[in-house]
């Protein structure tokens, strides 16, 4: 996944998934569109259109429950800035994984500072 998201980026994926998500898919929930969302810390989706969109919904899951249909119906809520913000803030997240990532998966590259710390074998 981080390959395809350095070619594409994480920002033009998620204004398309958010494209895809409002026309194609208006009755799918949110979360579902988009699973990754249930681990996403909501502070990093930090934005006023997501946090009034939070509010209005009550809970983050409440949030990721509604449809894109849903947050276009809602008062003051802004649903394709909050989509765009919410798919977004995951695929920078899938793109840029932790550093402790690398330890599951044992055939990633190790990052040059410690490469250069490792002893030779």
């Amino acid at each position: 996944m981080p390959r395809v998201l350095a070619a594409i980026g994480p920002e033009s994926l998620g204004e398309l998934l958010t494209e895809i998500a409002l026309e194609h898919w208006p009755a799918a929930a949110v979360g579902d569109v988009l699973p990754a969302l249930h681990v996403l810390d909501p502070d990093e989706a930090d934005e006023p259109a997501v946090a009034i969109a939070l509010d209005r919904a009550g809970s983050w899951a409440g949030l990721l429950a509604l449809t894109s249909r849903e947050l276009v119906d809602q008062p003051f809520i802004q649903a394709r800035p909050v989509l765009n913000t919410l798919f977004a803030a995951v695929l920078v997240r899938l793109a840029h994984p932790y550093p402790y990532a690398r330890h599951l998966d044992p055939a990633a590259p190790a990052p040059p500072a410690e490469a250069a710390s490792l002893p030779a074998t």
